[in-house]
């Protein structure tokens, strides 16, 4: 009896004393919104990620990540910003054109499917969640801690992917891509 005893306090003991952060990761995907360059590159928008509350429980994390999508805008007196933004919003646009002064093709853009993948450390897929179309939202991730030591943290990434069919209005053409939004790194740490 004394043993099990024992043995459960140091386990909560070492669950007790985590450290649990979120960071982004370094991907290439970083948006920017100062000129109208950044206006055409990021018609799809972005989201920022917070860590918004998290729980440890019988050997389990649960974080809870809130999601925030924005867009870049030019408002009527010339200044870009970010901009709360609905993740399946449709848009459209005149692709560039080769002749100065002539516009380019028309170009709609539908939003089919927004998701959030998390993976492992070794790039191993934990779960996919399609995503609602919020402009705020949260999700749950949930792992187990087995494993982790103060020499080997625990690392879950999460990639926010959005898959559009993009339709070229003049040529009657149609196509679909998948597009990466970003993603962030959950890290805990046993200290």
């Amino acid at each position: 009896m004394l043993k099990i005893v024992l043995s459960l306090l140091v386990s909560f003991s070492v669950f007790a004393d985590l450290e649990i952060k979120l960071v982004r990761a370094l991907d290439g995907t970083v948006k920017k919104c100062e000129n109208k360059y950044d206006l055409r590159t990021g018609r799809l928008g972005t989201y920022t990620a917070s860590l918004s509350e998290y729980t440890v429980e019988r050997g389990r994390v649960n974080a809870e990540i809130k999601l925030s999508f924005k867009k870049c805008e030019k408002s009527e007196a010339g200044e870009f910003s970010f901009v709360e933004m609905y993740p399946y919003d449709q848009f459209s646009f005149n692709a560039l054109s080769l002749k100065k002064g002539v516009p380019g093709e028309l170009i709609e853009a539908k939003p089919l499917r927004v998701k959030v993948v998390t993976i492992d450390e070794n790039y191993k897929k934990l779960d996919s969640l399609k995503l609602d179309n919020g402009s705020e939202q949260t999700f749950l991730i949930e792992t187990d801690l087995t494993g982790l030591s103060p020499e080997k943290p625990l690392v879950i990434e999460f990639i926010v992917l959005t898959q559009v069919e993009w339709t070229n209005a003049d040529l009657k053409t149609k196509y679909k891509d998948e597009h990466n939004l970003g993603a962030h790194r959950l890290i805990i740490k046993d200290k």
